[in-house]
């Protein structure tokens, strides 16, 4: 009885092992700690980036031409330069046109 239940136990742990290393959702977060996005409204995406240092850098050229965007953690390697909580899609449009027009690869994502 001792052995079956030790083997149960290690077979459980395990298992929670292999599920945590394949980046399994805790708490609305993968498991490098990514939260899902939760903006409500639309939003302008400067770019996405690999790393947090790309993605500051991307941040910086966006603020020097006068944008205040922010960095959002989309995934273990996507880092995304974004504004948002636009209340119309008119508005973000507009936001967009003029993200474009200074040259970024700027997308837009509807909620």
């Amino acid at each position: 009885m001792t052995r079956a239940l030790i083997a149960v136990a290690s077979a459980a742990v395990a298992g929670a092992v292999l599920i945590g290393a394949a980046g399994a959702s805790t708490n609305g977060r993968s498991g490098c700690g990514a939260r899902p996005d939760a903006h409500k409204r639309w939003e302008v995406v400067f770019g996405t980036e690999k790393t947090q240092a790309h993605a500051e850098a991307l941040l910086r050229r966006a603020v020097s031409k006068g944008f205040h965007p922010k960095i959002e953690v989309d995934g273990c390697a996507a880092y995304e330069v974004a504004q948002g909580r636009f209340t119309t899609p008119a508005a973000a449009q507009s936001f967009f046109n003029s993200v474009k027009a200074a040259g970024f690869r700027a997308s837009r994502e509807d909620s």
